[in-house]
């Protein structure tokens, strides 16, 4: 929602901004178009120098700046009386936008859980298109030749913005410094501005940008040119709605696939949107555009700001967001000026089609800069790339899952003492409660439960996605991630449970192990420990059994016992507990002797 009412706040008054410099300041239309404009620099500017200073500056206080310099900036406009006045306080206004959607972005991108990046990506890139709808269409609306009435709501709205920022919960970042934090001064001054990881995808980002500049910028006066006025009234509106249809699919579909399997069709899609408009001559061909224009560069921007966020170090998500915007608004604000200079000598059409073949180029640059390194990356296999491209340590890590009660835990602790290495179960759950408000009552019971009932997967769906609304599980499930890696790169050990064969899949000397074993000795085994009848015992293996698949599957998208996540599933009563350890630490001995 904060999202939404900053963008809002910003189309209602773009959009009638010209006018009202031409009308009431007795400005040119030049220079009307430089003080709307101006905007975009101030945005710019606060993209650039305070991307690297969210995180340090606290990801609330920045959302309250960013919204304090907005509204500052909206006052201002009552005491304009020419338009280099106007000019000022659009930077100014720039500025708080800057900072506030730069801010939303490094906020969503530390709240959504790894695992789901794309799809809460695409929910909160969903609110941003309804901006782009209702905000243009509220400005004219209520402008009636001054701003004031404009200038009134959209105070009111980023007042309600500011009271929506207290309610969000926003995620306490890590405390340990990043180790690439420490070198960061060897990348020279401009790594503070711009995040090198995410500079290829921001640089795509441009030049895709230039198509969607080309449209926003000249589709109403082209319209004219082919005498299809009438449709273009619901150009934009088609736009939006294939924009929102897609959003929550193409998401979901970059989580479970990985990003080449969504990002690749945007590419073409917008493209071919992109010649068809340079021969559009009907109206369903124009509105045929629209939808090109929703499903290509609509599915383009959300899936592209989570590829820039999952490439960047967690301490510098706010400096990676900043990075894809400062690109973005590059491509929207300055692509008009430098594509009028080409129209007159090739005309609208011909922009179209130069516009389209950039698509394609892009598709390109994508492949060779960043779809080779992706092409076999899924969040919701990997759970979290970003972790994945941390340096791995040269140890041995051993990942045990297993089915409750078939002795999997004992077995994982005959291993580690072998070895001589640490075994980290309960000790997870110690550093959780130590890093968090939490207690450890809540942290056992908890850590690993999400309910597999399809009530619980629908309500999952709609609510858990949205920036503010994550579960405990989803808390727990995000620190599970960052300690299990954090206790992978200080050396060998051993993982039990939690997701670990999915969260170390990509690090080097990972064996991952499942444990499981008949029901019924598995109930035997929780019987005899907890003192249960066998038929309350078996009740409870089942139960914990089918959370744990659910946990698996929520966070995951993958089934838990699927033989793919593993290297090595057992049963355990072939051979007994002890046996089973001896079992398995003599194939890891072999491992290790053969593969170093």
């Amino acid at each position: 929602m904060t999202c939404f009412i900053i963008n809002v706040s910003y189309y209602m008054l773009m959009v009638i901004m010209t006018d009202y410099a031409v009308s009431r300041l007795g400005a040119s239309l030049s220079m009307a178009g430089f003080a709307t404009g101006s905007f975009i620099v101030g945005a710019l500017l606060a993209r650039i120098f305070m991307g690297g200073q969210i995180e340090r500056i606290g990801l609330k206080r920045s959302a309250y700046l960013g919204l304090a310099i907005f509204i500052l900036g909206l006052i201002l406009n009552f005491f304009i009386s020419n338009i280099w006045l106007l000019s000022t306080v659009r930077i100014i206004q720039g500025i708080g936008f800057g900072i506030g959607s730069t801010t939303t972005g490094a906020i969503m991108a530390h709240m959504v859980p790894a695992a789901r990046r794309g799809e809460g990506t695409s929910y909160y890139a969903m609110f941003v298109t309804l901006a782009t709808a209702i905000g243009p269409y509220a400005g004219s609306a209520f402008y009636k030749g001054n701003l004031f009435t404009d200038l009134v709501i959209s105070t009111l709205l980023l007042v309600v913005a500011l009271v929506c920022v207290r309610y969000v919960s926003v995620p306490e970042l890590p405390t340990e410094k990043d180790n690439r934090t420490a070198d960061s001064g060897s990348e020279g001054w401009l790594s503070n501005f711009i995040e090198p990881k995410a500079l290829p995808i921001a640089v795509i980002t441009l030049l895709v940008s230039l198509g969607f500049a080309g449209i926003l910028g000249f589709v109403s006066s082209y319209e004219k040119e082919i005498g299809l006025t009438e449709a273009g009234k619901y150009f934009f509106i088609v736009y939006a709605a294939f924009t929102l249809i897609s959003r929550p699919f193409t998401g979901r579909l970059f989580d479970k696939r990985g990003a080449n399997v969504v990002m690749y069709p945007a590419f073409f899609i917008f493209g071919i949107g992109l010649l068809l408009l340079s021969i559009a001559s009907t109206g369903w061909e124009l509105l045929l555009v629209a939808a090109c224009m929703g499903l290509g560069f609509g599915t383009y921007m959300s899936c592209a700001q989570a590829i820039a966020i999952m490439l960047s170090p967690q301490n510098r998500m706010g400096v990676g967001t900043s990075t894809f915007f400062t690109f973005m608004d590059l491509g929207v604000g300055f692509g008009p000026s430098l594509m009028g200079l080409f129209i007159p000598s090739i005309g609208f059409s011909g922009l179209y089609v130069a516009l389209a073949v950039i698509q394609f180029i892009c598709a390109g640059l994508y492949l060779i800069t960043t779809g080779r390194k992706l092409k076999h990356t899924s969040h919701s296999a990997s759970v979290a790339a970003s972790d994945a491209a941390q340096p791995a340590s040269a140890g041995l890590m051993i990942t045990i899952a297993r089915e409750y009660g078939c002795g999997g835990r004992e077995i994982g602790k005959q291993i580690a003492s072998q070895f001589g290495i640490p075994c980290y179960d309960h000790q997870i759950i110690e550093k959780i409660v130590s890093e968090s408000n939490l207690s450890s009552s809540l942290v056992s019971d908890e850590e690993q439960r999400v309910s597999p009932s399809e009530l619980y997967r629908l309500y999952a769906w709609y609510a858990y996605s949205l920036p503010g609304n994550t579960s405990i599980a989803e808390q727990l499930f995000d620190l599970d991630r960052r300690i299990i890696n954090h206790f992978a790169q200080e050396g060998s050990c051993v993982i039990i449970g939690r997701l670990a064969n999915l969260i170390l899949k990509d690090r080097p000397n990972v064996i991952r192990i499942f444990v499981y074993a008949s029901k019924e000795s598995e109930a035997a085994r929780v019987s005899a420990r907890d003192k249960l009848s066998l038929n309350e015992a078996l009740e409870k293996v089942k139960r914990v059994n089918r959370e744990r698949a659910a946990h698996c599957e929520h966070f995951t998208h993958t089934q838990w016992k699927d033989a793919t996540n593993y290297d090595i599933t057992i049963n355990s009563d072939l051979y007994g507990i002890h046996e089973t350890a001896k079992l398995l630490i003599g194939m890891i001995q072999e491992k290790v002797q053969t593969h170093g």
